[in-house]
């Protein structure tokens, strides 16, 4: 698609050229066209050099916390996510680690409390994984998204949804009212979590 956008462009630039040297009564229209489209070309040669390429979230985990014993329930996600310098301080310049984890959980991944979408309310830090002699060019960052909530009046079910568009998958561990349960999950891109029930089961009948 960029090279078609660029093809697109090339072609304008050639066309608002001409219409600036042949007609010198729209030579500042022309003028003005030559600079908006130039400034869509460097954008495009941005994209395809790799600004997206720019610190990237490279593994991810995240522990649901469950505190529905309180006197006012709520959730708490904690997400540690690997961010990867692209070698370049040029591009990372451009999408800042703490900025890179927010972007993922923003756009892949969905919280789901009774069929409904919850709010994103994020805060993000940054902790490093190395040690403190590893040289500061290889060390190894992690971000830390911190996402929480209390829990609607009522709420019976909770899970997560990992969208198609994520292009890694994550480790999930779940915490409830203190409690750390066994079983842990690998949720890849399109699936959804395990359902955690958010009500204390009935008990069986005598």
């Amino acid at each position: 698609m960029i090279s078609v956008l660029k093809e697109k462009i090339n072609k304008e630039l050639q066309l608002a050229r001409s219409e600036w040297i042949s007609l010198p009564l729209y030579r500042w229209a022309g003028l003005m066209k030559l600079h908006s489209l130039a400034l869509a070309a460097t954008f495009l040669c941005l994209l395809s050099t790799g600004v997206a390429n720019a610190h990237k979230v490279s593994a991810a985990s995240v522990v649901i916390f469950l505190d529905t014993e309180q006197e006012v329930p709520g959730y708490r996600l904690s997400l540690a996510m690997e961010v990867e310098s692209s070698g370049d301080e040029v591009l990372d310049d451009q999408i800042s680690p703490e900025d890179a984890a927010r972007i993922f959980v923003e756009q892949h991944l969905q919280l789901i409390i009774d069929d409904e979408e919850q709010p994103q309310d994020l805060k993000v830090t940054l902790e490093s994984q190395s040690d403190e002699g590893t040289p500061e060019e290889l060390q190894k960052m992690a971000a830390v998204v911190e996402w929480k909530a209390p829990l609607p009046e009522g709420a019976e079910k909770l899970w997560l949804f990992l969208k198609e568009t994520a292009d890694l998958s994550i480790v999930i561990a779940t915490v409830r009212n203190g409690k750390t349960e066994r079983r842990m999950q690998v949720l890849f891109p399109g699936e959804i979590s395990r359902v955690a029930a958010l009500q204390p089961e009935p008990e069986s009948a005598q």
